[in-house]
């Protein structure tokens, strides 16, 4: 889709040291004039892994502590089926 309008695509990330909230926008994606299509996908996936591994190994504690996220949910009933 950012390709096809010429759209840059937006990055950001909110990590959370303590209790200092920290939210960052990054420099978008910006397709490059002519880039056919395939090209521009593989390096923009390219590009948001990158940004995702210097995320993660920054702070890296914040990355998994989505594998847990269930843990800290507070205990629902279900009505019925789930």
């Amino acid at each position: 889709v950012s390709n096809a309008h010429n759209t840059p695509v937006k990055t950001s990330n909110a990590t959370i040291i303590w209790l200092s909230r920290d939210f960052n926008v990054c420099d978008p994606i910006v397709p490059a004039q002519g880039m056919d299509r395939k090209t521009y996908c593989r390096q923009s996936t390219e590009n948001l892994s990158n940004h995702l591994e210097q995320t993660v190994r920054k702070f890296p504690t914040q990355w998994e502590a989505w594998l847990y996220v269930h843990n800290f949910q507070p205990n629902t009933h279900h009505v019925g089926k789930p």
